[in-house]
């Protein structure tokens, strides 16, 4: 059985297929794209290319992160991961993005650190929360904070130890640093892309075994910028 798994919300866009070997699994092949290259890709075209050179049976179900993070790229994977469900006659399981990141953060074993996680909202703000890495599970508190604001984070002042993952880690670790803080390491997006993917489909099986009712609301935190709200403000 394989599964499909689809991220794609910050500045970094992934797609990869795993197969179970040994009940554990593995990724047997993948599509990556940053912000930062030139050849920009759209996330169908790196599913597409994943799609045409695999030949894919027996899809056990497709995995996706739903946010936060850029309205526009959530809306757009989740609406071509929607037709490729319903194509593929596959379900479709939605994961909180940041609850990824916890379990990244787990499988880089990263001990006695407090753990920030931080990305981009493209709005000159970041999406923002602090996590005890120690604890087993994601504490669900995601808050949005101008970039220059995230020193004034209620309690971060107390932690003498940070690592900061997400795509704004190298930012936000300047910006610590650069008022006292102690930083124990920054992370960045591309130094997990596999790790990120599979963590991805391990929180995916976790929810297919517990729940029969997949969510897949977008996580936006707040509303979208539209027109409309443009004009008010």
């Amino acid at each position: 059985m394989n599964f499909l798994a689809i991220d794609s919300t910050g500045h970094f866009s992934s797609a990869g297929i795993f197969e179970i070997v040994n009940k554990k699994p593995v990724l047997t092949d993948s599509n990556f794209y940053f912000l930062s290259q030139n050849n920009d890709k759209t996330i169908d075209e790196l599913i597409s290319q994943l799609m045409h050179t695999n030949q894919i049976e027996n899809l056990g179900f497709i995995a996706i992160s739903l946010g936060p993070g850029s309205f526009t790229k959530i809306r757009s994977s989740l609406s071509f991961a929607k037709g490729l469900s319903f194509g593929l006659k596959a379900p479709l399981i939605g994961v909180n993005g940041f609850q990824k990141l916890f379990e990244v953060s787990k499988s880089l074993n990263k001990k006695n650190t407090t753990l920030l996680l931080a990305c981009d909202t493209f709005r000159k703000s970041a999406f923002v929360s602090l996590q005890n890495i120690r604890k087993k599970s994601f504490d669900n508190v995601i808050e949005i904070f101008p970039i220059d604001e995230i020193k004034n984070m209620k309690d971060i002042k107390t932690y003498s130890n940070i690592t900061v993952l997400g795509d704004l880690s190298s930012q936000v670790s300047k910006l610590l640093i650069n008022n006292g803080f102690k930083v124990y390491e920054e992370v960045q997006t591309y130094g997990y892309k596999e790790i990120g993917l599979t963590a991805l489909v391990n929180i995916a099986l976790k929810i297919k075994k517990n729940n029969d009712n997949f969510n897949l609301n977008p996580i936006y935190i707040s509303a979208p910028l539209t027109n409309e709200r443009k004009n008010k403000i």
